[in-house]
């Protein structure tokens, strides 16, 4: 296979060889970012490699487009809905058949009403298969989550495939509904005795499912073997908590957490803000029992509470899918409406339901996932946009500051921000929100898509930030990475804070490996949560 493909400078696959056997299901893991929806868009033709080959049944796949692709017996559901919603439920399976139909326009006229016969007659078996009697005309905008989810497979199994890419399948699921999920999909392959290629972040689930499975980090194939032999790899332990399954030692090397200590206790100290010493038993932030719905139905977060101290780094860190960006949408106000209950208070002011403008006046600034710039301008330009409604002196002696952090942005002034790389973004998105001066910095996965070297320098950046008196509420995925800068950190899963802790307390916590890379509580694979063996119930 050798698969590579690039975008600009951003090696997305390198080097990627893997295959799928009959009737097996594999399954793809590794931390968000990592590749795995590349590939299946690599597969699917999506996208196009740069170089390499997909055979499937001697066929080349590379420079087919989709639904030729689709036509040799290929069929995918993906990672966020592609369903019509304003249709219903057996006119969107119906639409995966239409790959089916005669193309000769005479023969298809006089087999027309035979044909319709036929294919609805294969959609009805599916409706009925799936559990979707009671939704068969219903739109799919009206219909729960979970029901939106089964529709799509249906529409891929519609297609009669030899292959079944699911992409997320039980990913904003109940705990029921994952459990009837994960049954679904191993009946699937029996019944239709499919080969499935399997992304799943709960590895609870993949594992419990699949026969084979393979890691990926940074674009690369890390690890494959059986379940256990992958989550006990030590490369793949290190791809999700950033630690050495031997020593125990964070990738970052010396303590980090211990330099920032240091440094804290230091004399220089006192030339920072005065606001360093204030109390911070007190909370800047202080979120309870909050609710977040996606879609007035989703609920994505569930009776969350957590405490950001003055002038500390907080993380929030879990699996993919845990809820921990809309966590911090939710404070951020960007989400209509939400929280749907709590309390989100910034020192006594609340701020649930409020405007997005009404919070970032607080001093709250929040750099999301895609980093948030603007491509096609330069990065001077993307900073200057942080200056709206600022004396220019002052924002000026700021700039200065904030060259001194990101060297580089001075040197790539006049580039524009598509053409840095992955690295140089994300320090130009941290630095356009130190210029709005923020009280709270709140970062969402700032580590994404990183190497190593170039994560660990924007961490070392977020630790010289922190010591000017900047609170960091942190979230991310790479939990070895966050807990070296962090002083205090929470576990996310499922909507739900399961752990938390001191840096120190989670770190030497088996329960967050356990929660990380599916293991049982006696650390043997989670093939024993068996979760497919349970009664079918929907």
């Amino acid at each position: 296979m050798n698969l590579n493909l690039r975008f600009g400078g951003l090696q997305a696959l390198n080097n990627v060889n893997l295959d799928l056997k009959e009737g097996e299901i594999l399954s793809v893991i590794g931390p968000n970012g990592s590749g795995k929806t590349t590939l299946f868009n690599c597969i699917s033709g999506v996208y196009k490699p740069t170089s390499g080959s997909i055979i499937f049944r001697g066929k080349r796949l590379v420079g087919l487009p989709p639904y030729k692709i689709s036509a040799l017996g290929i069929a995918r559901t993906f990672q966020n809905l592609r369903l019509f919603m304003h249709m219903s439920v057996l006119d969107n399976l119906m639409l995966g058949r239409h790959i089916k139909f005669q193309k000769n326009p005479f023969n298809a006229f006089l087999r027309r009403r035979k044909e319709e016969i036929r294919h609805r007659e294969i959609v009805e078996e599916l409706i009925d298969f799936l559990q979707l009697q009671a939704w068969r005309t219903a739109r799919i905008a009206d219909c729960p989550y979970g029901i939106q989810k089964r529709a799509e497979m249906g529409r891929a199994l519609a297609l009669e495939p030899v292959v079944l890419m699911l992409d997320e399948p039980i990913s904003g699921l109940t705990v029921e509904e994952k459990q009837a999920t994960a049954y679904l999909i191993n009946e699937i392959k029996g019944r239709f005795r499919l080969s499935i290629l399997l992304i799943e972040h709960d590895l609870r689930i993949a594992s419990s499912l699949a026969d084979r499975m393979v890691a990926f980090e940074n674009g690369e194939k890390i690890a494959q073997g059986t379940p256990i032999e992958v989550q006990e790899d030590p490369k793949v332990i290190r791809a999700y908590l950033g630690t050495d399954k031997e020593t125990g030692e964070m990738i970052p090397g010396e303590s980090a957490q211990e330099r920032l200590e240091t440094d804290r206790q230091d004399s220089s100290m006192a030339e920072l803000k005065p606001d360093l010493v204030e109390d911070v038993k007190k909370p800047l932030l202080r979120i309870a029992n909050i609710e977040t719905l996606y879609f007035d139905r989703i609920c994505v977060l569930n009776g969350v509470s957590l405490n950001i101290g003055k002038n500390k780094i907080v993380t929030v860190i879990g699996p993919n899918g845990a809820g921990k960006t809309t966590l911090l949408k939710t404070v951020a106000g960007l989400l209509k409406d939400q929280p749907n209950k709590g309390i989100i208070e910034f020192e006594d002011h609340p701020l649930h339901r409020l405007e997005p403008e009404a919070i970032s006046s607080h001093g709250i600034v929040y750099v999301p996932e895609d980093r948030g710039l603007f491509r096609e301008l330069t990065v001077k330009e993307n900073l200057e946009i942080a200056r709206t409604g600022r004396n220019r002196q002052e924002f000026k002696k700021d700039l200065e500051w904030v060259y001194e952090l990101f060297p580089i942005l001075a040197e790539r002034g006049d580039q524009q921000a598509e053409m840095l790389s992955g690295g140089q973004q994300q320090m130009l998105a941290v630095a356009r929100a130190l210029l709005r001066k923020p009280r709270l910095l709140m970062l969402d996965e700032p580590s994404l898509g990183l190497a190593p070297v170039v994560a660990r320098m924007v961490y070392t950046v977020l630790l010289k930030i922190a010591r000017t008196g900047t609170t960091i509420l942190l979230v991310e995925q790479n939990a070895g990475l966050a807990l070296s800068i962090a002083d205090f950190g929470y576990i996310l899963e499922s909507g739900r804070i399961v752990l938390e802790g001191t840096t120190a307390q989670l770190l030497g916590n088996d329960d967050v490996q356990k929660l990380y890379l599916g293991l049982g509580d006696d650390g043997t694979s989670s093939k024993s949560w068996r979760l497919y063996k349970k009664r079918r119930t929907w």
